[in-house]
Formats: structure tokens, C-alpha cells, sequence
């Protein structure tokens, strides 16, 4: 068995002094050189006003354009494209190609890397990057250069959105003189999507939308026509400037709790006591916490990032100490880890770590601001300890510098042969945790030792037992997330994970996902557990009403968009889904509590009952036994399935 560390190197704590300078402006724009696709070049020659002369017509059939396709874009492409024809556009000709290929037939979104086929376009929605120059400074070149393309040829009365991640005012800055110059209806919708995440889907996200309409009257309510058709639940709010404070005040306060759930952890060192506990104890509290546990760090292009854009021209003095603290998070690690090493004689051979996990997050081959990434770096500059590293979805050629454990030698007797410390950044797909409970003689630690509890189990299920209302959904589709991370977190209990999948599929929202979760879960472990039985007959019977919910939905979805002439009336919509999924649990209780259920073995089943269940039944028996085996092997055989979008 692995010995686990007693003392975490997560509450062992270690000063820390940041000798950067501060910077307050966002006023930068020039960079030769990104990993990702570079913004365009527009030549300054060209005269704008021969390339677009004519104003839009207003009865004229709208074209959308989203301006850089990477991962947001392709979710705004998605999104857009079931109810309107979409062109992506891309400076990147690979980019344009991979995206065209995935097409399904019959797709309304197209792709290019011609600034020219933009011509005709009527709506431009700006996904580019707005990045860091060395760690603290905007870099606002893409969103320059966008605006750029749209400048050259956008006609007047197209409608153009920033969806980029900007600081306070920048929307203002740099698209309100061109929206007044040339009579564009322009405003801000910051994105909301989360690399990896599938619930809940991108258009029932509430989207927050805003207009310019001091600049050019009439933007937000274009900007609202817009996004009605293609998101569930618009919200709008009175300026850009409360849009862009909205996106950064809620990606920095998950900055911040991370932080401070990290110094809970340290101070849990002092005392004896395991922070993981503390989070699981505290995450029974249904209202008033945000369960988040201690971690190395955060990645990815928003959540590290975000806070300095905020810092740019304000003060935020305790964002400010968060977003140092969680920055430097990797290397203090990495000195707890090389400490720990060092304290033990090794007869002069340098110690070997190996970290697992490098991708920025769990399910991510990306490397942008990847604590694991950073974490491997630190070790390696301590030049005191070897350093390789594993993730089955990131390559060595991404991370040349550091040696990459291939998958073949993920094995316990590897393992043990070639490490003396595992720091396990986290549970990345792909590979077999068990394998490290059978590690001997290595220093296992795991940055996240025990399953994430995300939310009170008991939370969902309220409604289930009470219809939500309109005013509720946000909750609903908060709790339906959480519990999803919570499902799909590595290492839960099979038969806890299927318990909440049977939860959450009672959720008018979910779909018939979670449905079929918890039969394939509670099938596999049938094979090792009779008593599972009744409750994967419950699952199939949750899973075929969710079948016929959904279409009944969709008929009807389909029904409301006839009669609106193609633009639904998604409230309505919602509310029918509602009504649907509590009518028919409402007349099973009624059912129950007529008498009508003969099969005894789940009140949900309605099987025909047993036959010649009689004492003297004599030579009958066997032959019934026969029946009952045959029926129960119908009723585990797989229907076929469909699956919502």
C-alpha cells in the first residue's frame, strides 16, 4: 500500500514574497507572437467605403458572423446555427477546415478565412482572445484587430457584440467610437461556457446581454432579438460596463474562495486536522456555501486571468493578495515536495518525482496557465529533485523540456521502480488510479485526495418532490451541474453515483442523461449485487418516462415554432416541459394509491401479475420458476435508446 503523507504538503506553509511591479493599464496592444491563432492583418490602405456602401435592410434575412472560432466560438457558432444561418470566421485556414469537417449535414453554419465573405453579414459577435502580457497587462490586440475586419465590413445598422472577456469600460473604449461613426447597434454579452462542460448545454445558460444605446439608440433591443432566438433565457442589464463587471466578479469570487480554502487547509495543518474533511462537513449545509475544497492552482484562459483585468483600473486589494497567492501556489508546493524529499537519505542519488496531471484541468490537453504544468517547472528549477510527468491527453512535444511517463509504464511495478514521491495534480482521463494503491515505497500525494462534494445530495432532490418555478430554473440548473461534477469526479462510490444519477434524472431539466447513467451503473453492478435489482427496474422506468417527455417536448417545440412563424416562444415552452414531467408523476401516485400496480416487486412497474401462485401447486413450481427467470431476463435486455440534444 502507498504510504500517504500524513502531514499534506498543502498545510505545511511556506513564505512567499512577490517582488513584481504593479500595473494599472490596459492600454496595450502590441505582441509579435501566441500559441494560438494571431489576429489578422487589415490593410490600412484600403478605402472602407467602397468595400460596404449600402445601409442594411431591415426586412433583410440576418447573417451572423462569429469573429474567431476557437473553443467560445465554436460554442457560439453551435448555439446560433439551429435557429439561424452562421458564418465562422477564422484567420486560421486549418481552423476553418477541422470546423467545416465536423459539420453535420444539412448544418445552417458555415466557415471562412476570406475577411471578404464577410460582406453580407448583418450581426458580428467578436470571440477573440484577450490575454496577459507578462502575467499583469491586457493585451488588446485581437479585440483591435476584430473590430478592424468588422470596421472594414460592417454596414451601418449591423449589430455587433463583444462576447471577449474585457476589462471595465473596455467595450466602451474601443467599440463606441466606431458604433457612433458607423451607426453600428453595438453592445456587450460576455460568454459563459466551461471548457469540457456538456450540462447544462450553452443555450439554457441565462445570457447576459447589453447595449450601447447612449452611443446609438436601439442596440440593446437588437442585441436582445438576437440572442432571444437562440438562448433560452436572455437577461439584460442597463450598460456594457455592468456586463463586463458581472463576468469578472463571478469567475474572480471562485479566485477567491479557492484562495481562501487553500489557507483553511494550511491552518488545518497546525491543528492536526484534514482540511478534506472539513470541506465534506461543511458541504452538508444546503444554502449559505460554496463548496470548493483546496487545490494546486487554477488554469485555463479565464479564471487566473480574469482578476487583472479587474486590477486595471480598480482596487481590489483582497482579489489583488488571492490571485498572488494562488499564482505562486505551484511553487510553494514544489518547495513543501523537495523539502520532504531532501529530509530523507537517499545514499546520494537525487530523488525522482513524478507529477500526474498536466493538462489545465481535468478532461483539457490545453496548457494555458496549468498549475500542474507549473508545478513540474518549479521542481525541475530546484534542481534538486528529476522531474517526468504523466497525461495521456497532452504530448511530449507540448512540453519538451521535462520527460513524459508513457502510458505502458503506468504500472505499479514502474512506478515504484523508477519514483520516489507521485504528486497527483489531478485525476486526468485516461489512466487507472488503482494502480497507485498498490504502489509500495513511494510517497503518493494527491492534491485532491477524496471526492469533490460539490453540493448537499439532499439539494437536488427538492425538486423532484416540488415542481420549481420559472423563477427557480437558475437553481435548478446550479444544482444540475453540481451534481454532475459530483457524478463524474474519479474514485465516488458506484452505488452513490447511481443514487444521484436517479436524482437528477427526476430533474424536468436533465433529459434523459442521468436516466441512462444510472442504468448502466446499476447494471454493471447487478452482476455483483442481486439487490440492485428493483432499483435498476426504477431506473429503466425513470429513463423511458424521460424518453417520453422528451418527445412530447420536442412535438411540441416543434408545434409553438410553426405557429410562431419560427421564433418560439421558449417560456412557454419550458413551463409545457414542466407541466409534462409533474402531470405524469402525478398520475403515477394516483395509480399507486388506486390499486392498479399488480407487480409487486416496484411499485413503478406495471407487469402483469404472477401466475399460479397457489400452495398446492405441486409440479407447477418448477415451471414457474422457469416463467420468472425468462421475464426477469426481458426486463434487464437494453431498449433501444435516444438521447436528447
Amino acid at each position: 500500500m502507498a504510504q500517504i503523507l500524513a502531514e499534506s504538503l498543502l498545510v505545511q506553509g511556506l513564505p512567499f514574497v512577490s517582488h513584481e511591479p504593479e500595473t494599472k493599464s490596459w492600454n496595450i496592444s502590441s505582441r509579435e507572437y501566441y500559441d494560438i491563432t494571431p489576429p489578422s492583418e487589415i490593410s490600412e490602405a484600403e478605402d472602407v467605403f467602397n468595400v460596404v456602401s449600402k445601409p442594411i435592410d431591415a426586412t433583410a434575412e440576418p447573417l451572423v458572423a462569429v469573429i474567431g472560432v476557437g473553443y467560445v466560438g465554436e460554442h457560439l457558432v453551435d448555439v446560433f446555427s439551429k435557429s439561424q444561418d452562421v458564418l465562422g470566421y477564422d484567420v486560421s485556414e486549418a481552423r476553418t477546415q477541422q470546423l467545416t469537417q465536423k459539420q453535420p449535414a444539412g448544418s445552417r453554419a458555415k466557415f471562412t478565412c476570406k475577411p471578404s465573405d464577410l460582406a453580407e453579414v448583418t450581426h458580428f459577435l467578436i470571440s477573440v482572445p484577450t490575454l496577459l502580457i507578462d502575467h499583469k497587462t491586457i493585451d488588446s490586440s485581437y479585440l483591435r484587430s476584430a473590430l478592424g475586419v468588422v470596421k472594414l465590413y460592417g454596414r451601418q445598422g449591423a449589430v455587433v457584440v463583444v462576447e471577449s472577456s474585457v476589462a471595465v469600460g473596455m467595450t466602451r473604449a474601443l467599440l463606441g467610437p466606431l458604433a457612433k461613426e458607423r451607426g453600428f447597434l453595438a453592445g456587450m454579452s460576455p460568454e459563459r461556457v466551461d471548457p469540457g462542460r456538456t450540462e447544462p448545454p450553452a443555450h439554457s445558460i441565462p445570457k447576459i446581454v447589453s447595449g450601447l444605446d447612449d452611443v446609438v439608440p436601439g442596440s440593446l433591443d437588437a442585441i436582445m432579438r438576437l440572442y432571444s432566438k437562440s438562448f433560452d433565457h436572455v437577461v439584460p442589464v442597463s450598460k456594457p460596463e455592468v456586463a463586463e463587471m458581472m463576468k469578472l466578479y463571478e469567475n474572480c469570487q471562485r479566485m477567491v474562495c479557492i484562495a481562501y480554502a487553500n489557507e483553511m487547509a494550511d491552518a488545518c495543518g497546525a491543528h492536526g486536522i484534514d482540511p478534506y474533511e472539513v470541506c465534506r462537513a461543511a458541504a452538508t449545509k444546503p444554502f449559505g456555501y460554496l463548496p470548493l475544497s483546496p487545490g494546486l492552482g487554477v488554469g485555463g484562459h479565464c479564471i487566473p486571468v480574469n482578476p487583472w483585468y479587474l486590477l486595471s483600473n480598480s482596487r481590489f486589494p483582497l482579489l489583488r493578495t488571492a490571485s498572488e497567492k494562488m499564482r505562486d501556489r505551484p511553487s510553494e508546493i514544489a518547495q513543501r515536495a523537495v523539502t520532504r524529499l531532501c529530509s530523507v537519505d537517499k545514499n546520494g542519488l537525487r530523488p525522482r518525482v513524478l507529477v500526474v496531471g498536466i493538462g489545465f484541468k481535468r478532461g483539457q490537453s490545453h496548457l494555458a496557465n496549468s498549475p500542474g504544468l507549473e508545478l513540474a517547472r518549479r521542481l525541475v528549477e530546484t534542481s534538486k529533485v528529476d522531474v517526468a510527468w504523466a497525461d495521456p491527453l497532452v504530448s511530449q512535444n507540448a512540453v519538451p523540456q521535462i520527460p513524459r511517463l508513457d502510458e505502458a509504464e503506468w504500472t505499479f511495478e514502474a512506478l515504484e521502480r523508477d519514483f520516489d514521491m507521485i504528486i497527483v495534480a489531478f485525476r486526468q482521463e485516461g489512466l487507472d488510479f488503482d494502480v497507485l494503491e498498490r504502489v509500495q515505497g513511494v510517497v503518493l500525494y494527491s492534491i485532491k485526495p477524496y471526492p469533490r462534494f460539490r453540493i448537499n445530495h439532499e439539494f437536488p432532490s427538492s425538486y423532484a418532490n416540488n415542481p420549481p418555478s420559472l423563477e427557480r430554473d437558475g437553481h435548478a440548473l446550479e444544482a444540475l451541474r453540481l451534481a454532475n461534477e459530483l457524478v463524474e469526479e474519479e474514485g465516488l462510490n458506484l452505488y452513490h453515483a447511481a443514487h444521484l444519477h436517479m436524482k437528477m434524472a427526476r430533474f424536468p431539466e436533465a433529459g434523459v442523461y442521468h436516466a441512462t447513467k444510472a442504468v448502466k451503473i446499476l447494471t454493471q453492478l447487478k452482476g455483483t449485487d442481486q439487490s440492485i435489482a428493483d432499483q435498476l427496474q426504477e431506473a429503466w422506468q425513470v429513463l423511458l418516462e424521460r424518453q417520453n417527455i422528451e418527445k412530447d417536448w420536442k412535438e411540441y417545440q416543434n408545434t409553438m415554432l410553426l405557429e410562431n412563424g419560427g421564433t418560439e416562444n421558449r417560456e412557454a415552452i419550458r413551463q409545457h416541459r414542466y407541466n409534462e414531467y409533474f402531470s405524469k408523476l402525478e398520475q403515477e401516485r394516483q395509480s399507486r394509491s388506486d390499486g392498479t400496480d399488480t407487480d409487486e416487486r416496484n411499485p413503478l412497474f406495471n407487469y402483469p401479475a404472477k401466475k399460479g401462485r397457489t400452495a398446492d401447486s405441486g409440479g407447477e413450481k418448477e415451471k414457474e420458476k422457469e416463467e420468472e427467470e425468462k421475464e426477469s431476463k426481458d426486463l434487464y435486455e437494453e431498449p433501444k435508446l435516444y438521447f436528447a440534444m
